[in-house]
């Protein structure tokens, strides 16, 4: 007599003897896929039940590893039946991913919106940073170039002051000698104390053999 390994009732299968599963690779891992599978649709339909009775918070949607996992199991074509792994779904639970896959597209869509203007501020201040060094640069010569300008003026206003001090220095030393009346004139005893040859001699120290 040939013993029963898997048996039928209706749709559901049932195992003679749990020797089969360690026997049979196989087979474990399709029970070991239909665990994972049977736990996740749980928690889906926990949490579809917990955000319709929240009135459908935005809040209480699945995000995240949780939503990729949900995708993974319920969203994807079988490739080997090439049938719709979800669609033992019920219409909130399917609802429910819905609103997730298009709240993260939303969110993903701002985040890209916020790094796009971010990248625009930065170049702004880039461009406005350039700008500005360009002006301190100009700044910076523009003054240097003053500051030349003045040293310039300066160094000429002092060599025209000094030709005309000596200019002046000139004509009072030949008034004194030549007796002209000056506020600064020695007096004729003076003149006539001081021997000529020392004169002569001042004269020549001061502007040369004339």
């Amino acid at each position: 007599m040939r013993a029963r390994l898997v048996t039928f009732d209706g749709g559901t299968v049932h195992l003679a003897h749990e020797a089969l599963i360690a026997a049979w690779p196989r087979l474990r891992e399709w029970i070991d896929d239909a665990r994972e599978r049977l736990r996740l649709h749980r928690q889906l339909t926990e949490a579809a039940r917990t955000w319709n009775d929240l009135g459908r918070e935005s809040g209480a949607l699945y995000r995240g590893t949780r939503l990729a996992a949900a995708e993974e199991v319920f969203l994807n074509t079988n490739t080997n039946t090439n049938t719709n792994s979800g669609s033992d779904l019920t219409p909130l639970e399917r609802e429910f991913l819905t609103h997730s896959r298009t709240a993260r597209r939303r969110e993903e869509e701002a985040v890209a919106r916020t790094a796009r203007r971010l990248r625009q501020f930065a170049a702004t201040l880039s461009i406005l940073h350039v700008f500005a060094l360009a002006a301190e640069l100009i700044a910076w010569q523009q003054y240097r170039t003053s500051e030349q300008e003045r040293h310039q003026a300066l160094s000429a206003q002092r060599i025209v002051l000094s030709r005309h001090l000596a200019a002046q220095s000139a004509g009072l030393v030949d008034s004194v000698w030549l007796g002209m009346p000056t506020p600064w004139s020695p007096s004729r005893s003076v003149r006539t104390a001081i021997p000529w040859p020392v004169v002569v001699t001042t004269r020549h120290c001061a502007y040369g053999t004339r």
